[in-house]
């Protein structure tokens, strides 16, 4: 990062994401520069009233002609000549004096430049930024980009879980942007959400009230309208404070004031137009090198996260998370819109995929508990392979399964007095099978171990039994929930209805006998 001078902002990106950062500099109508760096990657975006103009990378895919190579506007093999020109605008000059490049293609080519520049710094997880207001781009470099789109888009696929963390409070209000309240080219839950506005701010509290969608769903909605530019955020932590805002404005009049008496003016900022010198990209990650047709159909027939990510179930958690980073930087949708509407839904899938298994992989505790249910799967399989039976698993095979083996550790765990435990894995046996009535009467056994549960306990047990009211283990369980209890009546009559189902059962009649006597 270069030296500061008194108006700069600078922070971390795992505290100001860089799409967050972009919304904010576009609604506060700053112009200037963004510098962005995490490890060998650097980063500059150029803005003018908000509007981001320009932007360089020192990444070599970034450059113009690898561009022009990956959209198809030039083709292999090249005249080195265009290799060794010494930056874009010379090589784009030279292509179009010698004919191979129409204006019209290099604006294009621009703009996917800056693009492609955006949404790779928009998948870094961590790293530095300082925008200075000072510094401009050169007056002849501006390349319209459609920000709002690539910034909804990318709303759209980060992870419920992220947005959530994003919002610190319910007293953070929004507020329609003006000429934004149209509700074309928004999803259904996105425009019903935009319906809610009307002239004045809303809160997250108010629209708890004012909208059905659940409030995970609420949250990630006001997420993408907002990152889509068409909703405005009020008293939420900004990175750039209402006061520095004030000096920035300020610092802005003085310098205009100083343009129209030059004989007072002093060079106060040179400014920036070129990022740092051009670096080999630095490789994190096997990205598989893949094609795309090959990734899609990896994500679309594979039987676990770690096979949608290419990799074996021992890797380690920093090559997961430069296996996915690495992923979403190659295929992130945003680079394949001009392909195919069916193409581009199989990239978005395939995209969400990737993120799902990466939210699930990132974590230890997540992860443990996901490779424990391949690990059960895996065992289920081998059981069936062993029985003659086909290894192909239903979800209802693996539900059926998964009850049975936390049922018979919970009888385990209950016969060593290890009661708390037993209840969990009743519980979830319960959870896998619901219409078993033996579950639901050994978990509401374990239950009544523990007199605040015992109304759960009972209910369970009547449950149980009216499932199943000619089983004898799961009325004698009823019966003697009631005993102790000393509900002796309730296990009275339980014994009676029983034996009008049951009338030569021997044990239900002396346990009767012993009540009434």
């Amino acid at each position: 990062m270069n030296t500061q001078n008194t108006l700069d902002v600078s922070g971390s990106l795992s505290r100001f994401p860089f799409a967050e950062l972009l919304v904010e500099l576009k609604q506060t109508h700053l112009d200037g520069s963004l510098r962005l760096a995490r490890d060998a990657e650097k980063v500059i975006i150029y803005l003018k009233s908000g509007e981001v103009i320009f932007g360089v990378s020192n990444l070599r895919e970034h450059r113009l002609l690898q561009i022009l190579l990956r959209e198809k506007m030039l083709q292999l093999p090249i005249d080195q000549k265009y290799a060794r020109a010494a930056n874009d605008m010379e090589l784009s000059a030279s292509l179009m004096q010698d004919g191979l490049l129409t204006q019209v293609d290099a604006d294009a080519a621009a703009a996917a430049q800056i693009e492609s520049i955006i949404i790779d710094t928009l998948g870094w997880p961590d790293g530095e930024w300082q925008f200075n207001p000072l510094a401009r781009a050169r007056a002849d470099l501006h390349v319209p980009v459609d920000l709002d789109g690539l910034l909804m888009n990318y709303a759209r696929c980060v992870s419920i879980n992220v947005v959530i963390e994003r919002f610190k409070s319910v007293a953070e209000a929004f507020s329609i942007v003006p000429g934004k309240a149209e509700t074309a080219g928004l999803l259904a839950h996105e425009a019903y959400l935009l319906t809610r506005f009307g002239e004045n701010p809303l809160k997250i509290g108010d629209l708890r009230n004012l909208c059905t969608l659940p409030e995970d769903g609420m949250l990630h909605t006001l997420y993408v309208l907002w990152l889509g530019g068409i909703i405005k955020r009020h008293d939420w932590n900004a990175a750039i404070s209402s006061v520095r805002l004030a000096q920035i404005s300020a610092a802005k009049l003085s310098l205009v004031k100083a343009a129209a008496d030059p004989a007072a003016s002093q060079d106060v900022s040179k400014p920036e137009t070129q990022a740092e010198p051009e670096k080999e990209p630095v490789e994190t990650s096997d990205a598989a090198a893949i094609s795309l047709e090959e990734y899609l159909k990896r994500s679309e027939t594979a039987n676990d996260l770690y096979e949608t990510l290419g990799l074996p179930r021992n890797t380690s958690a920093d090559l997961i998370k430069d296996r996915y980073f690495g992923l979403a930087k190659q295929f992130h949708p945003d680079r394949y819109h001009r392909e195919k509407p069916e193409t581009r839904r199989r990239i978005q899938n395939a995209f969400s995929r990737i993120a799902q298994a990466y939210e699930t992989l990132k974590a230890s505790d997540s992860r443990e508990t996901y490779d424990y249910k391949l690990k059960r799967e895996d065992e289920i399989r081998s059981r069936r392979r062993e029985a003659g039976l086909a290894e192909e698993l239903a979800p209802e095979d693996i539900r059926i399964e998964s009850g049975r083996e936390n049922f018979e550790q919970g009888l385990r765990m209950f016969e060593e007095k290890e009661f708390a435990s037993a209840i969990a894995l009743f519980a979830r046996a319960v959870h896998y099978s619901p219409d078993n009535a033996l579950y639901r009467a050994h978990y509401g056994r374990a239950l009544s171990i523990d007199t605040k549960q015992r109304h759960k306990a009972e209910s369970e047990l009547q449950a149980a039994a009216k499932a199943e009211p000619a089983n004898a283990e799961i009325r004698f369980m009823l019966v003697d929930f009631y005993l102790a209890v000393k509900l002796t009546k309730r296990a009275e009559g339980e014994l009676i209805r029983f034996l009008e189902i049951a009338p030569g059962n021997a044990q239900a009649v002396e346990r009767l006998r012993r009540i009434q006597s």
